[in-house]
């Protein structure tokens, strides 16, 4: 069970630097080692000077050696003992084979599962082709091929909750183009998620962050307006309260 645990902590991390690499984004194999180097992790050497720990590391990582996943090596003169650093062996399927080690589901296949939920709510009509809200997402679902990643302020890897969040998006340029009445933030959030406060509480600051990018988009004056004037979401006829009338006149 601990050489186990220790074997995904390994793999994990390889696998966090590899998704960060030119390698990884232009789906290639590098002739450059995806590396940790161990030997400047001082958490790590830290714990690693506990000789039992040490002992479960290295048979941890010689098993993974073993399956070809991944390779090391020692401080000169310090074989057996200072580790130095250990890198993904890249050939082939290894780092396919990486992944299934780890438990864990690759990043681009991630990504490309958010990609079809983007070009899901682009083709389902509920966000107007040329408007603002289908140009960002037209430039998201760019990005996302070319980085093979999602975007801020997307989840990074929850697509269930940006499926939620899309749907939203969607339902906020229906409601703005169709110039009907305002609907009330809680009561869209009650009809899509089954919960009045599940928007407040988990996609609000999210769809604000995006509403937010697109008037820094149209320029200064934009933004400047919508500060003083009209709130983000108001302009899309969504609102957090219902409008307050005023009366005057008797009262009987």
């Amino acid at each position: 069970m601990i050489r186990r645990s220790l074997q995904q902590l390994i793999l994990n991390h390889l696998l966090d630097i590899y998704e960060r690499t030119r390698a990884y984004r232009e789906n290639t194999i590098s002739r450059q080692r995806v590396r940790w180097k161990t030997i400047e992790d001082e958490e790590l050497q830290e714990r690693l000077e506990q000789e039992d720990e040490k002992t479960d590391f290295l048979d941890s990582l010689q098993d993974l050696k073993q399956k070809g996943l991944v390779d090391f090596s020692f401080l000169r003169h310090e074989e057996g003992n200072l580790l130095e650093s250990i890198w993904l062996v890249q050939d082939g399927d290894q780092i396919a084979g990486a992944y299934r080690e780890a438990g864990r589901i690759p990043k681009a296949d991630i990504a490309g599962t958010f990609a079809e939920l983007v070009r899901k709510e682009l083709t389902s009509g509920d966000i107007g082709e040329g408007s603002d809200l289908y140009g960002y997402l037209s430039g998201v679902l760019d990005w996302t091929g070319a980085h093979r990643a999602i975007p801020r302020p997307f989840f990074p890897d929850d697509n269930v909750m940006n499926e939620k969040l899309l749907s939203f998006l969607g339902v906020m340029d229906r409601v703005r183009r169709s110039g009907g009445a305002d609907q009330m933030e809680r009561v869209v959030s009650a009809r899509l998620y089954g919960d009045s406060k599940f928007f407040e509480k988990n996609l609000k600051s999210k769809v604000l962050s995006i509403l937010g990018l697109l008037e820094r988009e149209k320029g200064e004056s934009a933004a400047e307006q919508s500060r003083e004037g009209m709130p983000l979401l108001e302009a899309y006829g969504i609102v957090r309260w219902p409008e307050i009338f005023a009366f005057s006149g008797n009262v009987r």
